[in-house]
């Protein structure tokens, strides 16, 4: 039997780089201090502590790592390392007039390191960083010799295309495009008669809706295809009229949301795990809802779908406009 894999995520919080590796149903928590003092800080959390120690914000081990992950994409959280072994979460959410705060504090044990190992550790960093970039060498020179045979190939397709040359019939638009008046419009580049968008900045969540909203019907349905991503930070589902002024909607009651960076969905604003697969650059996305069984179904690729009853609203009381989020800049998708 194969031993279990470890998923490991990395970032830089005042200082520390701190290390999240969830490995059998624990999430292991390492910061280590940048710099001459290079002092260890490591925490052990198991499935059964993620609610006590979160106050119920987050429900096991793999929703507290993607939690502080998100955190950093997300301007309401923060989130920081504290020199007396502490890791800080708080997020401050808006309900109506009202704020409500969710923080907690999660206590690292600091591990006393003799200075051998602390030259040892600073060693195979270095020798990480020269193996990275000695493979990014090679991937650019790679990628060079691959786009100087890839031009040649273009020259000679679009020849043989103008020796062969005919007249093709138009394709039909797709059933939606995106709305080029809505408010955050300006973020986006339109293309292909505004069925195709293309994020042009990084660094917050931005919504982009469509011109026409679902029709309430038991089959209502549309379809869009990941053109190109690089990080997975694209969201797709459907908004309530009333969120069609947000920046980001995923995490608003109205919002019904998949995540193609991990499958999980957000379903009137609460994140939900979900046995959807990821999705990347290729992938087409459907999402399909039925008005008179309140039900939201997505299917993603190969088929894989998954469909959940809206028990805490009724879909019939608002209309749905079908909507993506995206983060990263450059990142594209289409209504096909």
């Amino acid at each position: 039997m194969e031993p279990p894999q470890s998923q490991e995520a990395i970032m830089l919080l005042n200082g520390f780089e701190i290390k999240l590796s969830l490995c059998s149903g624990s999430l292991t928590i390492e910061a280590e201090e940048q710099g001459s003092n290079s002092r260890l800080f490591t925490t052990e959390i198991d499935n059964t502590l993620v609610k006590t120690l979160t106050d119920s914000l987050f429900e096991d081990s793999l929703s507290l790592q993607q939690g502080l992950q998100d955190a950093l994409n997300d301007k309401s959280i923060q989130v920081k390392f504290i020199d007396e072994g502490k890791l800080l979460y708080q997020w401050e959410t808006q309900h109506g007039s009202k704020k409500k705060c969710f923080e907690f504090a999660i206590p690292l044990k600091e591990v006393q390191l003799d200075p051998l190992k602390i030259l040892e550790r600073k060693n195979e960093k270095l020798q990480k960083k020269v193996e990275e970039q000695e493979s990014r060498i090679a991937n650019l020179e790679s990628e060079q010799r691959k786009l100087k045979s890839d031009s040649e190939k273009a020259i000679l397709a679009i020849l043989e295309k103008i020796d062969a040359l005919e007249v093709c019939p138009k394709t039909p638009l797709p059933a939606f495009q995106f709305n080029a008046g809505a408010k955050n419009a300006s973020f986006f580049a339109f293309s292909n008669n505004n069925a195709s968008v293309t994020i042009n900045q990084e660094g917050s969540w931005r919504s982009l809706y469509s011109e026409k909203s679902l029709a309430k019907t038991s089959a209502a349905s549309f379809s869009v295809r990941i053109d190109k991503t690089d990080g997975k930070n694209i969201r797709i589902g459907i908004i309530s009229a009333n969120l069609l002024q947000s920046d980001a909607c995923y995490k608003l009651a109205g919002a019904y949301m998949y995540y193609a960076c991990n499958g999980e969905t957000y379903l009137n604003g609460t994140r939900k795990a979900s046995p959807l697969p990821a999705s990347w650059s290729g992938s087409i996305i459907t999402v399909t809802v039925d008005f008179s069984a309140n039900r939201i179904e997505w299917t993603v690729k190969d088929g894989k779908s998954w469909s959940v009853v809206i028990e805490n609203s009724n879909l019939n009381n608002s209309d749905y406009y079908p909507c993506v989020e995206l983060y990263n800049e450059k990142d594209q998708v289409s209504f096909i």
